[in-house]
């Protein structure tokens, strides 16, 4: 669940990807810090970066969700 001045959000990984990357695909996520269009995940020694689209889904009933996809391990625009 979001604590105060966080949101929750769906994470998305595109098919291709590395397959321990691939595994967070459809995964609810927590603590986002609210309105943040970039979200990054530490995850095995290195950050994941994941972009927030247009896109909201249901997750187990709640109201919809935003979506964050999957866009690298480097941040974005450098």
């Amino acid at each position: 669940m979001a604590t105060a001045g966080s949101e929750s959000g769906i994470l998305r990984v595109p098919p291709g990807n590395d397959p321990e990357i691939a595994r967070l695909d459809n995964t609810y996520i927590g603590d986002i810090p609210q309105g943040s269009d970039i979200y990054q995940m530490p995850h095995l020694g290195r950050p994941l970066y994941f972009k927030r689209t247009t896109e909201r889904t249901e997750w187990a009933g709640e109201e919809p969700l935003p979506v964050f996809v999957y866009i690298g391990n480097t941040p974005p625009g450098t």
